[in-house]
């Protein structure tokens, strides 16, 4: 919550440089485990919340089952069910080389499959799901989150 707090601070102060329009200001804080936003409308700030709960920070986690694909707290309840479909801490891969030593340090512990994408040499996600097997790169993780994120932000 510390983190949402300074990220109005700052969109208070960001506010006041456009004149005092009627405006939107929307502030994201994409962080390893927990992301949150919040947004700042007409000088009232709001917290988005994960739905079906009163938490003020989303689990930054995709979840891929056989049905759709869940991102934060439900996709994290499914993480022991769906191992080898769940994308998480996509950020401590983000503009890494998969050649990285920290890279290998994290995946070592990791169930879901990281390989390296031959054209960039980044690590890449492989993620099963029932009889495919798909690819993301950890910047396409964070994508769906921050969708996420824009898609609950309550407006």
């Amino acid at each position: 919550m510390y983190q949402c707090q300074q990220i109005a601070q700052v969109n208070q102060v960001i506010e006041l440089n456009h004149q005092k329009k009627k405006s939107l200001i929307i502030g994201i804080d994409l962080r390893t485990i927990f992301s949150c936003a919040e947004l700042k409308r007409n000088g009232r700030v709001d917290i988005v919340q994960e739905p079906n709960s009163w938490k003020n920070i989303i689990s930054s986690t995709v979840c891929f089952t056989p049905k759709k694909i869940l991102i934060g707290r439900t996709a994290r309840n499914k993480m022991r069910q769906f191992p080898e479909s769940s994308m998480f801490k996509s950020k401590r891969l983000l503009g890494d080389k998969y050649s990285n030593p920290n890279v290998h340090k994290d995946i070592e512990r990791w169930v879901i499959k990281i390989i390296e994408e031959p054209k960039t040499k980044k690590p890449k996600y492989v993620v099963k799901v029932k009889d495919k097997i798909l690819e993301y790169f950890p910047e396409e993780a964070s994508t769906m989150i921050l969708e996420y994120l824009k898609k609950n932000r309550n407006l």
